[in-house]
């Protein structure tokens, strides 16, 4: 098992070289640099010292909205959530796939194939062999 388990760590590696090689290319690229010059890492900003706010546990919770809609008008915020959560019950409650309608679809597609088997095979006795 340790010897599948390091050649998966060392295929995620080579992965992730890759990418890291991938994403080299493209700032090159985007900065307008020849590919033979390299960026300097002081020449790229810092990546932030604190991590990403997590989502919201709850359907309830929202994230802070950024920029100008913190200033925006609490009531027009109120409404487009509780279309937003209206929107997301409309559609949540339109999923009618049950496995029991999947199964009698699946048996009546048989049931036609079947039907169509057995007139086409009708078909071919009536013009050829009579």
């Amino acid at each position: 098992m340790p010897s599948d388990r390091l050649a998966a760590l060392l295929r995620q590696r080579h992965l992730l070289t890759g990418h890291l090689a991938w994403l080299d290319a493209e700032i090159t690229e985007a900065s307008g640099l020849n590919p033979d010059e390299t960026l300097a890492p002081a020449a790229f900003p810092a990546a932030p010292d604190a991590p990403p706010a997590p989502l919201p546990s709850t359907a309830t919770e929202r994230p802070q909205t950024p920029g100008k809609l913190k200033d925006a008008d609490p009531e027009a915020l109120a409404r487009a959530n509780a279309l937003a959560d209206s929107l997301l019950k409309d559609y949540s409650a339109r999923n009618t796939d049950t496995p029991q309608s999947t199964r009698r679809g699946c048996l009546m597609l048989a049931l036609a194939v079947g039907l169509l088997g057995v007139a086409g095979l009708m078909a071919i006795n009536l013009i050829f062999f009579r």
